[in-house]
């Protein structure tokens, strides 16, 4: 997939290419189907509220949501939570930014290779990937055995720090070259990686991202400008 000094356009999914968490959406699916305990999906969506209420931060957030997600799914069978995936996608796929197919068809042309490292389940990013025509996609693993989900994280890939490590992971042995890589996030998550490469573009990005892009002087984009910020990124 990859060849020597490989550009790459690392994608954000929730917020940036979705207005919502899929992840999100897609425990109230399990719930309303009664395919995963309430109790438990009601946790998450507690510590949410209390994190956008500022009573826990953000890395005690993440973390703790995770752990009750897992929770949520145990003993789920996972042929029916990827059924509630799909079903699901069915209807959020029409809520895609417009743009979105657009930038990727132009990183594509532009001789970058596009991949989605997103926080929601890879049962949703694997769907979101189908959709857009990328062939390389990473999100939040949950483990499974015998068909059934165990209850517990294999892959937390909205916590802090984690999508630094998701990206070297897939990227080991490649020649890669980050100068001319691109980055798009909204998120706190996600400024590892912008970090990292050459073009990173925060997007409509949430407080304390937009302050980390002004301190180091990324590019800022919202859904109007997105796609003409990219292509004056990109040669």
């Amino acid at each position: 997939m990859f060849n020597d000094s490989t550009r790459l356009a690392i994608l954000d999914v929730d917020g940036t290419l979705y207005p919502g968490a899929l992840g999100v959406e897609l425990l109230r699916a399990l719930m309303k189907g009664g395919l995963c305990r309430s109790d438990r999906g009601e946790a998450v969506f507690e510590v949410l509220r209390r994190y956008r209420a500022r009573e826990v931060d953000f890395a005690t957030m993440s973390v703790t949501a995770y752990g009750l997600f897992a929770s949520a799914l145990k003993d789920c069978p996972c042929s029916e939570v990827e059924r509630a995936a799909r079903d699901l996608w069915a209807h959020e796929r029409s809520r895609l930014f417009p743009f979105a197919s657009e930038l990727v068809k132009m990183l594509k042309d532009r001789g970058c290779e596009p991949m989605l490292i997103s926080g929601s389940p890879q049962e949703m990013v694997g769907l979101v990937a189908g959709e857009l025509g990328v062939r390389e996609f990473r999100g939040s693993l949950f483990s499974r055995r015998s068909g059934f989900y165990t209850g517990d994280v294999e892959l937390s890939s909205g916590v802090l720090g984690e999508k630094e490590r998701i990206l070297a992971a897939i990227t080991r042995g490649r020649n890669i070259c980050l100068r001319g890589s691109m980055a798009i996030g909204d998120s706190l998550t996600d400024s590892v990686l912008l970090r990292l490469v050459g073009h990173p573009i925060a997007f409509e990005p949430d407080p304390e991202l937009l302050s980390l892009a002004l301190h180091h002087g990324w590019v800022v984009a919202d859904r109007d400008s997105i796609l003409d910020r990219a292509r004056a990124l990109i040669p």
